[in-house]
């Protein structure tokens, strides 16, 4: 029986989800013969910790575990890439090293994808945290509706931001067909390889069931830093949407440009302003993300000169920690954002503790002065905060929404 399905693992310092990731696969084999039907790649990604330790010890115990060393750190779009090009499986699963997946819903799936091997993807669903954020909406497994390939990757995908690999299972012969692999980005690799994807009309099921556990933990994975760099992936990566778009119209493809303006806005906040000015110079057609950008900084400027450089961060995501990197020296004695992911507390990014809610009601006298200024890119969460807030005892004069574009 040939190979069905190839796991592809990048694996950069996860010493401490590594073990469970690939235990999560492994109990397949209680199953199925293993060899016979599924393989794992491991892409070591020049780890400095103790991953490719953990991955040899695995490889004693399972011979269809491959392993593969790159000579530097590459990044996940190349290791993915090398893992395409050295799978034999009919059918590729991307899988990141620190998540897992569920193995009885992933059962379900694999009975379907031999059942169905016309299609070239399966789409299914996701967990963040054990948290099942998305509603399934058939009660069918199959969802039989006629939808189109990119509009029920928009069911699927009901944050704007997750536009990831991981949702799906593709064949591989698709893939090498269409000459479809992952551009060298560090941030958004995604976004581009599924819009590329989407050019294509694949065949596909949509499988109403939670296949995928996603960790919301590491805080300060490359993916989520704020920098110069990130602005020049970002550009990137419009760029790439664009091209893609161009030639084949799609409102899914749109929704990923538009999102990307606005995390372009939020990254600049990571920047100094005269090199914003050269960059509304060089790229006049998004200038007015640029001028919108610098007006909500001048605002700022301003407030920490009218306050006392006194500050709240609401949201340690993508946009508070832009905020924050902008915020990091002000003369002020108590620093926090405040978020209530409990993975998130206590840890300190750009100067500031994360506290959860509760922290700053218990001490709303001491933070009566300061100004409490409001980051998320996501319009609806930003209102209800700010609506949460206005009805607490916090001096509701002191709340500032910084709306993005």
């Amino acid at each position: 029986m040939s190979i069905k399905i190839s796991f592809i693992i990048p694996v950069y310092n996860k010493e401490k989800y590594l073990n469970s990731c690939l235990d999560s696969i492994y109990k397949l084999s209680k199953y199925y013969k293993f060899d016979q039907q599924f393989e794992v790649l491991a892409i070591n990604d020049y780890s400095s910790d103790n991953s490719l330790k953990i991955l040899n010890k695995w490889k004693k115990k399972n011979t269809n575990l491959k392993i593969f060393k790159t000579k530097k750190n590459c990044g996940v779009s190349l290791a993915r890439n090398l893992g395409i090009k050295k799978s034999k499986g009919e059918y590729i699963f991307f899988v990141d090293a620190d998540d897992f997946i569920q193995i009885n819903a992933f059962r379900k799936v694999y009975e379907i994808i031999l059942k169905n091997q016309s299609k070239d993807i399966f789409l299914f669903y996701s967990e963040i945290n054990k948290r099942k954020l998305n509603k399934v909406y058939n009660k069918n497994l199959i969802d039989k509706s006629t939808n189109s390939f990119s509009d029920s990757l928009m069911k699927i995908n009901n944050n704007f931001s997750s536009w990831n690999v991981w949702k799906m299972i593709v064949k591989r012969k698709f893939l090498i067909k269409n000459k479809i692999f992952f551009k060298n980005l560090f941030q958004f690799e995604d976004w581009v390889f599924i819009a590329t994807v989407i050019s294509k009309k694949p065949k596909y099921l949509l499988i109403n069931k939670f296949v995928y556990s996603y960790r919301l933990t590491n805080f300060f994975s490359e993916g989520k830093k704020t920098s110069s760099k990130s602005v020049t992936n970002a550009f990137k990566t419009y760029f790439y949407l664009i091209k893609i778009n161009k030639k084949f119209k799609n409102k899914t493809i749109e929704k990923m440009i538009a999102n990307i303006k606005k995390i372009i806005y939020v990254d600049l906040f990571s920047l100094k302003k005269n090199r914003i000015l050269k960059y509304k110079k060089n790229y006049p057609f998004l200038s007015h993300i640029f001028s919108k950008n610098l007006e909500v900084q001048n605002k700022i400027d301003l407030m920490k000169v009218n306050s006392l450089n006194k500050f709240i961060i609401f949201c340690a995501g993508r946009f508070g920690r832009a905020i924050s990197l902008k915020l990091r020296n002000i003369n002020q004695e108590i620093k926090i954002i405040i978020d209530n992911n409990p993975h998130y507390h206590n840890l300190k990014i750009n100067n500031f503790t994360i506290k959860k809610q509760t922290y700053l009601s218990k001490n709303y006298k001491i933070f009566k002065d300061y100004k409490i200024l409001i980051c998320h890119m996501n319009n609806k969460i930003s209102r209800a905060i700010t609506s949460n807030l206005a009805n607490s005892r916090l001096n509701k004069r002191m709340i500032v929404k910084i709306n993005n574009i």
